[in-house]
């Protein structure tokens, strides 16, 4: 049986639980209430014997999910944006450290918090057509919930400037050359991916999975977390002293004016 919330769905199959993002109006963007409802799923399957694989989603054939939505940022003051930038890093962090196996399903775009969450999924299968990037330097942002330091242990420096500091997107086929995908689909193919997927991670230990997770974090050194905290501090002084505040004001007016478009600017209607 499916639990649904305005944005997001919980689906339990077998030893799978697939959680969606349902906003596909506005490209499956992720609002404060959206992001708490994961964290507490995120806890719960956690803690249920029977879950061995938690899949991340998105609804519709447009996006994955196209990000933060930023339009109740408008007009708040810096300390409300800090929090609520500290609450959806806080997320994306608790989807890394989840001991469950993790696999993002891409359809359409995946950009901002929507690549944050890919790059903290342990797998990664995209349909041809995916789409990939942090937007963040066009509000005058960066990305802020670990995606620098994810994004360039995943494809390097060079390639990692090149999504950040262009705020441009790359083709599924380019991000599984660059290690940010693990297979790349033809449409209507991500099902059959999944269950083979499913089915090779179910045959194996979930305790052995836990540890291995642990292993991979522990790998990756010890300045994880103040890494992560320097980048919400650089978010911090983008909103103090930059031009970010106006640049999200636009993009407000924008979406409540043209509708919503996709980070290359480029004009989407609802599914």
């Amino acid at each position: 049986m499916d639990e649904r919330s305005p944005g997001l769905i919980l689906r339990k199959e077998g030893g799978v639980a697939r959680l969606v993002i349902s906003r596909p109006a506005r490209m499956n963007v992720l609002r404060p209430a959206d992001l708490r409802l994961l964290w507490k799923h995120m806890v719960a399957l956690e803690a249920e014997e029977a879950v061995r694989l938690v899949v991340l989603e998105g609804e519709g054939e447009k996006a994955f999910c196209a990000g933060l939505d930023l339009s109740g940022w408008r007009g708040v003051g810096l300390a409300e944006m800090r929090r609520r930038a500290r609450e959806a890093r806080m997320v994306v962090n608790r989807l890394a450290d989840l001991a469950l196996p993790t696999v993002a399903l891409v359809k359409g775009v995946a950009a901002g918090l929507g690549l944050e969450l890919c790059l903290a999924c342990d797998f990664v299968l995209a349909e041809e057509g995916a789409r990939f990037g942090f937007p963040e330097v066009r509000l005058g942002l960066i990305p802020w919930m670990g995606g620098v330091r994810r994004l360039i242990s995943v494809v390097g420096d060079r390639r990692a400037a090149e999504l950040i500091f262009t705020g441009g997107m790359v083709e599924a086929e380019t991000a599984q050359a660059w290690g940010l995908v693990n297979e790349v689909v033809p449409r209507g193919g991500l099902e059959k991916a999944l269950l083979a997927l499913a089915d090779r991670l179910i045959a194996g230990s979930k305790a052995a999975q836990a540890a291995a997770k642990r292993a991979f974090r522990a790998s990756r050194g010890g300045a994880q977390a103040h890494d992560v905290d320097y980048e919400l501090e650089l978010l911090t002084y983008c909103l103090a002293l930059g031009d970010a505040p106006t640049r999200i004001a636009g993009l407000a007016e924008r979406v409540g004016g043209e509708g919503v478009k996709d980070p290359e600017g480029r004009s989407q209607e609802g599914d």
